[in-house]
């Protein structure tokens, strides 16, 4: 009975079990075949999308390639497809960076320039497909990348000029590299040569600046302390000199040159004291570092670039030394070129010096370096910003032995060198600068595309410096010249469409500075800037309009010009203001010159002077409660108080309150000079002033005192150059010069690859 209640009572649960573990069974039977079906499904899908990824890589969609990869189960062809994408898009790349080197240079006006387009989609891609794979191959290594793979991404985004942080980029996949071989203590994973060298030479291409440039050498530092156990990453001169050129490209313009003499230094201790020869300096080390020399504001760069240029002819002629790189063209031009730059007194002899030591050098058979049309190009920039006297004479016997290279068949007549010499004219004094500018100008036009003129040709740099130079005639004649020469220009771009001769905006303002300089008529200049705004969308900007500003303060034929001045400014804010001239902003020039309209404005009675002190006072306040336009400086208050002192009547109870009101808010924001003072004691009475200077006035007559006394936060934000001469605030302009040395050298290559 009990053994029967047993039974009876276990029955349901043995019953229970087996039907819970065959329903088990099965379910895990069934889950199985489904998996294996599903797996059977995947590489039959992946196998029938394989001619489908074939089709969008051909098509370089690689964007929907690499989702198609995503949203497959990975097998065996995982790796190989994603390979085949990555190629796809590593061509793509070389072939978009081939095309960026093929037209950078030739003189367009755009230049390619990606930086959140194709380019940068394209690098963006190949990083995700490395993720991909490293994603995949946690569970399974054979899905990895390689060390080839990693350094062909590596080398897109190393010849990624225009791409930003492109260094970064390189930097982080080497990284992810050597962080697969120290976890799989795996060689085939080892970091390439190359990758470290593309790496390394980003840093220069793109990433210009210190950090970069840091980078660089931190990367070097870690070949040289690695190269021992893996010897095919030992660092060579190719690497020093990225390194090199980085650290010169770096943006630091007092501190470049100091940087790359001393890692100059390094290499030739490296290859002479450690016997790295891989490591010496080769002509290429030396004229980077002579570049960064002539283009920073290093004190005695001219001088420092020479030593270096003695220091290659010393070591040159040392037979035990081993490094033998006797000076080129490109080294002696470059020392020109930083003599050039220089404003060292004497810089501009000192280049000649070294252009006539290059040539009797060369006519002695000493060497095979001889000057050319760039040297003489070089030298005449040297006398363009010379101060000397007889700068004009001096630049002008350069050019003629220059004109007799021509005429010898030495190099052809070009653009650079006559423009150089237009230049000079422009930046002279001289009484015929405008007429020898003229005859040479005509020169150029009248010989273009004669045989040995081929380089030779006029263009929009030209017409700029030729009109920069005709406005310093300072005569309506003059002003008229100008304007026709410009008509000229435009008529000449509206039939030919040759992009060398489209107007910019800064010969436009070369036109309004020379009606302004004419001092009358200044109607004119604002009919060309009307033109311009109509004509040229987004073309106007600040100089224009301050040049603008500055013809109807400057006039003399008009009346209330100091109020026409006031409406420009306001038309200036207003435009800027609307976004339809972004670059109209004012700056502090801008409300200057209409303070020194109103200063200078002549008025034929009391109303008259009321106004114009009136407009004055609204400028200077308008600029005082506008710190998105800029702040007063020390010529906002001189004008300001020359307004007072010519406008405002002895006898008016404002004019001392405000002179001396001008006065204190001048010092308060630390721009007191010795001008201001001047001014100042020409407006209120005797006894006042000398209240007011204390123990800083050291003489009555003649009027003396000593700023030094003064608290120093009244004089902080002073400047040291003449506040009576506003300099115009700089702008970024594109380097037609550059322009037009693009166009010479690169049909001076395509004459020698025919």
């Amino acid at each position: 009975m009990i053994l029967l209640l047993f039974v009876t009572i276990r029955i349901p649960r043995v019953q229970s079990f087996f039907v819970g573990n065959t329903q088990r069974i099965i379910a895990h039977s069934t889950e199985r075949r489904l998996f294996t079906e599903n797996n059977i499904l995947v590489r039959t899908n992946l196998s029938s999308s394989s001619s489908e990824l074939t089709s969008l890589c051909d098509r370089e969609d690689f964007h929907s390639a690499i989702k198609l990869m995503e949203h497959s189960l990975p097998n065996d062809d995982t790796k190989e497809c994603y390979d085949m994408i990555l190629n796809g898009l590593v061509k793509k790349q070389k072939t978009l960076q081939q095309h960026t080197i093929k037209h950078r240079g030739i003189g367009e006006r755009i230049i390619y320039n990606p930086s959140i387009n194709d380019d940068t989609i394209y690098l963006e891609q190949a990083s995700t497909i490395l993720n991909c794979l490293l994603d995949l191959g946690k569970n399974n290594s054979s899905f990895l990348p390689s060390a080839e793979d990693f350094n062909s991404v590596i080398e897109i985004w190393g010849n990624a000029a225009f791409v930003d942080n492109a260094s970064v980029h390189c930097h982080n996949h080497l990284k992810s590299l050597w962080s697969l071989h120290d976890r799989l203590q795996d060689d085939k994973f080892l970091p390439l040569y190359d990758s470290y060298y593309h790496a390394i030479r980003v840093c220069s291409m793109r990433d210009r600046g210190p950090a970069a440039a840091q980078l660089a050498e931190d990367l070097m530092n870690e070949m040289e302390s690695i190269c021992h156990d893996h010897p095919h990453l030992t660092p060579d001169r190719s690497v020093a000199n990225e390194v090199l050129n980085a650290w010169s490209k770096s943006g630091q313009k007092f501190r470049a040159g100091r940087k790359s003499e001393i890692f100059l230094e390094s290499m030739i201790k490296r290859s002479e004291d450690d016997g790295k020869e891989n490591m010496a300096p080769d002509i290429t080390s030396f004229n980077i570092v002579l570049n960064a020399l002539a283009n920073g504001r290093e004190k005695d760069a001219g001088v420092r670039a020479e030593s270096l240029l003695r220091k290659m002819m010393v070591l040159s002629n040392n037979d035990e030394s081993s490094v033998h790189c006797p000076p080129d063209e490109i080294s002696f031009n470059t020392v020109i070129n930083a003599w050039a730059r220089s404003s060292k007194k004497g810089a501009a002899e000192r280049a000649t010096e070294i252009l006539e030591h290059m040539r009797k050098r060369y006519e002695a058979g000493l060497t095979n370096v001889q000057p050319s049309w760039s040297t003489y190009t070089t030298v005449l920039k040297a006398w363009a910003r010379s101060r000397q006297k007889d700068s004009l004479d001096r630049a002008e016997s350069v050019f003629e032995q220059y004109q007799k290279g021509c005429e010898d068949g030495k190099w052809s007549h070009n653009s650079l060198t006559y423009n150089s010499m237009i230049n000079c004219y422009a930046k002279s004094n001289h009484p015929e600068a405008e007429n020898r500018a003229l005859d040479l100008f005509n020169k150029m036009k009248a010989n273009s595309g004669k045989e040995g003129w081929d380089l030779c040709f006029v263009d929009i740099y030209t017409y700029t410096i030729l009109i920069d130079t005709i406005s310093k005639q300072e005569s309506y004649d003059s002003s008229k010249l100008a304007i026709s020469l410009l008509e000229e220009l435009e008529d000449s771009f509206k039939k030919t469409k040759d992009e060398r001769l489209r107007p910019n905006v800064r010969v436009y303002t070369c036109v309004v500075n020379a009606v302004g300089r004419s001092h009358l008529c200044p109607n004119r200049a604002e009919e060309i800037v009307k033109r311009v705004e109509a004509k040229w969308e987004n073309m106007p900007d600040v100089v224009l309009y301050n040049a603008l500003i500055n013809a109807y303060g400057w006039s003399t034929d008009i009346t209330e010009r100091s109020l026409k001045c006031f409406e420009i400014l306001n038309h200036m804010i207003g435009l800027h203001q609307s976004g339809k001239v972004i670059d109209a902003k004012p700056d502090t020039v801008s409300f200057n010159s209409v303070l020194n309209a109103c200063a200078y404005e002549l008025a034929d009675s009391q109303i008259t002077s009321k106004e114009i002190v009136t407009t004055a006072v609204q400028t200077f306040e308008l600029l005082c409660n506008s710190p998105e336009y800029g702040k007063p400086d020390s010529s906002t208050y001189i004008q300001v108080l020359i307004t007072i002192n010519n406008h405002l009547a002895k006898d008016d109870e404002m004019r001392v309150a405000m002179a001396e009101a001008i006065f204190l808010k001048c010092a308060s924001n630390g721009q007191l000079c010795s001008l201001i003072i001047t001014k100042l004691e020409a407006i209120i009475p005797n006894e006042r002033f000398r209240k007011m200077m204390g123990s800083t006035l050291t003489s009555e007559s003649p009027l003396r005192f000593d700023l030094s006394k003064f608290p120093s936060e009244w004089t902080a934000n002073a400047s040291r150059r003449n506040p009576a001469t506003p300099l115009t605030k700089s702008r970024r302009q594109p380097n037609y010069f550059q322009v037009t040395k693009n166009i010479v050298s690169n049909t001076i290559k395509k004459r020698q690859s025919v």
